[in-house]
């Protein structure tokens, strides 16, 4: 046989089968296999008991009921991407603890055994699906390995026996979305809300209401070099802690933007913020509202920094922020900030308090007329609590260059609300200053 005998075309043909053949091979070989398809567990128990055959890709408590602790169970060990759906109502975790495996305590997301699988997590709402610790453990676990995403829901009540994290301790690559972390105790290490140590991503969420009274980091503490932090559209607010009331931070990198961080707590330093761990810190803040946190909260005249402590070395950046009535309360005097800090866009403090402007800062440090220039902590639209700007206010249309961490223009503020439009060169765009879009009075549509 040659090619004149069957033509060009039954040659083609053949080269076709041949490498049909070869793809056929390479899906056999499991070169091209296809990945699993994905897993829906719905929870339809709020009794927490585990699963009685974990692996077999049944959520099953033996009692024919999928529970939220089965259903964890189960997509540690599964090969494919899962979803945990659950329906509004109140999970409390009411087995003992003995040790850290699924069984018992908080629950439990391990490492794969192979491969990326994600598990998802999704409430019905923050304000109607609560996952309560009751006291006996942290809510949960994040494995190194692991990738998870929770969202529409309340974390409660943790109480750890040992480590990082009254609600939370992440050693994986987690994001929150629209999620509560509230009243969580850590009485032997840092992290009273949340501890995290490798990749950790929070967006429209609040953190709230958590203690870390042996430690470091009242709402998060975050650690390990090569870690990090984001943090968007979102309020850590009244959190007590040691150091770093709101957000601790040691060796790892933090972005923060579109957010609130009020009325939190040091005894020492740092009542919103603290920034330490030297050269590898590093904190860049955009649009931003720092406001009524409060350092050496337990007047012995130690404690400084009571809206920001960064410590020397380390990085922390603002651009066209507010940080304005934060106080010390043994001095019983407004303290902003204490250390250096780089200044970009136009950012605004309490009045008749000078804050350390870093050197090469190309922005802009001036103070407010008063305090009063913003309201209270409050509901005012959006997923999250927020401070509104008072009229009249220098905050209104102060900020210069309104971009986040990626130079993009900010569309909108905290809430989701609109803020100007983006001129052609978003480096030159104005909004106003922190976290909050002054737009209320144009909101009927009449001038």
């Amino acid at each position: 046989m040659n090619q004149r005998m069957f033509g060009v075309g039954w040659t083609r043909r053949v080269r076709l089968i041949g490498f049909l053949i070869a793809i056929s091979q390479s899906v056999i070989s499991g070169a091209w296999a296809i990945p699993p398809p994905p897993v829906v567990f719905t929870v339809n128990s709020s009794f927490d008991s585990w699963d009685d055959s974990p692996g077999d890709g049944s959520c099953d408590n033996g009692l024919g009921f999928c529970t939220l602790r089965a259903a964890v169970m189960e997509a540690n060990r599964s090969a494919s991407n899962v979803t945990i759906v659950l329906p509004a109502d109140t999970y409390t975790l009411t087995g003992p603890v003995a040790g850290i495996d699924e069984y018992t305590g908080d629950l439990n997301l391990t490492a794969p055994a192979a491969g990326n699988p994600v598990i998802t997590i999704t409430g019905a709402g923050a304000a109607t699906t609560i996952i309560d610790a009751n006291g006996k453990d942290r809510v949960l676990t994040v494995s190194a390995g692991r990738t998870a995403t929770i969202g529409g829901v309340t974390l409660r009540n943790g109480s750890p026996a040992a480590g990082g994290g009254g609600g939370i301790q992440n050693h994986g690559v987690l994001t929150l979305t629209n999620v509560v972390v509230r009243d969580n105790h850590n009485n032997v290490s840092g992290g009273g809300g949340i501890y995290s140590d490798n990749q950790l991503g929070i967006y429209s969420s609040t953190i709230t209401l958590n203690v870390s009274s042996a430690d470091d980091g009242g709402g998060i503490e975050n650690e390990n070099v090569g870690s990090g932090l984001t943090i968007v559209n979102s309020t850590i607010d009244r959190n007590v802690a040691r150091d770093g009331g709101g957000l601790y931070n040691g060796s790892t990198t933090i972005v923060m933007v579109n957010s609130t961080v009020s009325e939190n707590a040091a005894s020492r330093n740092g009542g919103g913020i603290y920034s330490g761990g030297g050269l590898a810190d590093t904190i860049n803040i955009y649009n931003s509202t720092i406001v009524g946190n409060e350092a050496d909260s337990d007047v012995d005249d130690v404690g400084i920094g009571a809206g920001i402590y960064n410590e020397a070395g380390a990085t922390l950046n603002l651009r066209n922020s507010v940080v304005a009535g934060n106080y010390l309360s043994g001095a019983q005097s407004y303290d902003d900030c204490t250390g250096v800090i780089g200044m970009y866009g136009n950012n605004k403090f309490s009045p008749a308090v000078a804050c350390t402007v870093g050197p090469g800062s190309s922005g802009t440090a001036t103070t407010l007329d008063s305090v009063y220039e913003l309201g209270i902590l409050q509901d005012n639209g959006g997923a999250t609590r927020t401070h509104a700007i008072v009229p009249p206010s220098s905050l209104i249309h102060g900020g210069m260059a309104c971009v986040d961490q990626i130079s993009a223009h900010l569309a909108t503020d905290q809430r989701g609300r609109a803020r100007p439009p983006s001129p052609p060169n978003p480096l030159s765009s104005t909004c106003d200053i922190g976290a909050f879009e002054y737009n209320e009075i144009f909101a009927s549509g009449f001038e």
